[in-house]
């Protein structure tokens, strides 16, 4: 893991130095592919390398294991399928009805709130081996006469900071973006901005109620069927949303899907306590 972590921050650092040194005026994004894909290529090589070193070998996988993994992972594989459909669907979706302007306005705050997110996607990856190692030890721990989820303790403290992050840029969002856009900031952009904001705070906790609780106890299908209603929702208010209202109404939708999500999680996990060990606990605590 640790040359995992110093091949990655190299391989993004690169990109990011590249990024600053080649492109320069609109005439320079044929270079973006070259950019990108020069460090990623590199990482593989010194990751080759690196295998070889410690002894690690190429093996072939039978049929029967791969089977098995594809039985086992099924439901997290449909999840991040239909995750991704519907968030590169919405682009799709604003072209078509409102055209390349508003998509251009849109994948901006995106860009943006994709800082955080990317933030809640490496503090759950960095989070998940110990809750899935505590939560085999012992699921809960006690605060005062209630029992909560141990996930909550290692990171039940990311939303808050996420929400307190999203406040922030949602006071200053003019400014942002005209950092972010180098000119004046299109008609309409800071009101998205200041609403899409608040979508990582939601994915945040997505991530703490399916990810980090839902997942170590097995619930996987609750944590794919959560997301399905969320893809459908989307599909149902981006569409209608973006007629009614253009892009305002797809940044709307899509914070109204990520929260129906981590809702749809949170009573998944409510229903597991009660069905489970919930009652033992009340029982033991009076």
């Amino acid at each position: 893991m640790v040359y995992v972590s110093i091949l990655t921050f190299i391989s993004k650092l690169s990109t990011l130095i590249l990024l600053f040194v080649y492109i320069n005026q609109t005439t320079d994004y044929y270079l973006m592919g070259l950019i990108y894909g020069v460090p990623s290529l590199t990482t593989m090589i010194f990751s080759y390398f690196i295998m070889k070193r410690y002894g690690f070998k190429f093996v072939q996988v039978s049929w029967e294991d791969l089977k098995e993994e594809l039985s086992f992972g099924k439901d997290m594989f449909l999840s991040n399928i239909v995750g991704t459909f519907y968030t590169t669907l919405n682009p799709i979706i604003l072209t078509l009805i409102a055209g390349p302007y508003a998509t251009g306005i849109y994948s901006t705050c995106e860009k943006i709130i994709g800082v955080l997110n990317s933030m809640t996607n490496a503090v759950s990856q960095a989070v998940y081996p110990i809750v899935c190692q505590k939560i085999n030890e012992n699921p809960y721990f006690k605060m005062k006469k209630y029992m909560v989820p141990i996930s909550f303790l290692f990171f039940g403290w990311f939303p808050p900071f996420i929400l307190i992050i999203s406040l922030v840029i949602n006071f200053n969002s003019e400014w942002i973006l005209e950092i972010v856009n180098g000119s004046d900031v299109p008609n309409g952009q800071i009101s998205l901005l200041k609403i899409m904001i608040f979508i990582p705070f939601a994915i945040s906790l997505g991530h703490l109620l399916g990810i980090q609780s839902l997942l170590p106890l097995n619930e996987r299908v609750s944590v794919r069927n959560s997301i399905f209603k969320g893809a459908v929702l989307n599909l149902i208010l981006g569409t209608s949303g973006t007629i009614i209202f253009g892009v305002i109404g797809m940044g709307i939708s899509v914070l109204i899907c990520e929260i129906v999500v981590a809702l749809s999680m949170f009573f998944y996990l409510v229903r597991y306590f009660k069905e489970n060990k919930w009652n033992k606990i009340i029982t033991s605590l009076n």
